[in-house]
């Protein structure tokens, strides 16, 4: 009996070091401030928009993600533009990922057609690994 209790332990152990080790993203929507934001008429889609995503790592490694997506369950709803080079996110840091107005009006698009009150982020690594968030 006392070796079925040591391989249980030792199996949980490994599961609980397993999922300890795999990455965690948090996802945060915040508005940009409006000094950083030009007045609507002078936008074009490459403009910043209103909004941005705080990409915050949880994990206890650190992470360096090329680009993230957007979802509606399985529907992509935006693939946000690649960042000009992959960022590395340490553990418990962040990074601001800044919407273009294109990416905005997109999403916008969706939410009116769709009438959806969140969305699923997927983010991609430099091995195209997909990291999943909330």
């Amino acid at each position: 009996m006392g070796m079925l209790e040591l391989f249980v332990g030792w199996l949980l152990k490994r599961l609980e070091n397993h999922f300890d080790d795999r990455p965690r993203l948090r996802f945060e929507l915040l508005p940009t401030p409006k000094d950083e934001c030009l007045p609507k008429r002078m936008r074009t889609k490459e403009s910043n928009s209103d909004y941005r995503i705080q990409i915050w790592n949880i994990g206890k490694k650190p992470i360096i993600l090329k680009q993230i997506a957007l979802f509606n369950e399985e529907k992509m709803v935006t693939n946000c533009a690649p960042f000009t080079e992959p960022q590395l996110i340490e553990p418990f840091n962040s990074i601001i990922y800044q919407m273009d107005y294109q990416e905005a009006d997109n999403i916008q698009w969706h939410c009116n057609r769709d009438f959806f009150e969140y969305l699923n982020v997927k983010a991609y690594d430099i091995e195209d690994k997909t990291i999943s968030g909330n």
